[in-house]
C-alpha cells in the first residue's frame, strides 16, 4: 500500500473543488474552471493528487 497524505479540500461557491491544502495549509492543487464546466487549469507542485471531487 502507499503513502497517504491528508488533503483538505476547497470549494467555490457552486460547490467545485478549486484548490488542495496540505497538513501544513500549502497550497498543493489549483484548479479553474470555464462557464460551462471544463477544465482550463490544473496546476499541482508535488505531482497531481488523486481527487475524485474537482467538479461537481
Amino acid at each position: 500500500m502507499g503513502v497517504r497524505t491528508k488533503r483538505n479540500f476547497h470549494f467555490d461557491g457552486l460547490g467545485s473543488t478549486w484548490a488542495l491544502t496540505d497538513e501544513n495549509e500549502n497550497v498543493t492543487d489549483n484548479y479553474a474552471y470555464s462557464a460551462f464546466g471544463v477544465t482550463v487549469s490544473a496546476t499541482s507542485t508535488n505531482g497531481p493528487s488523486t481527487n475524485p471531487m474537482r467538479l461537481r
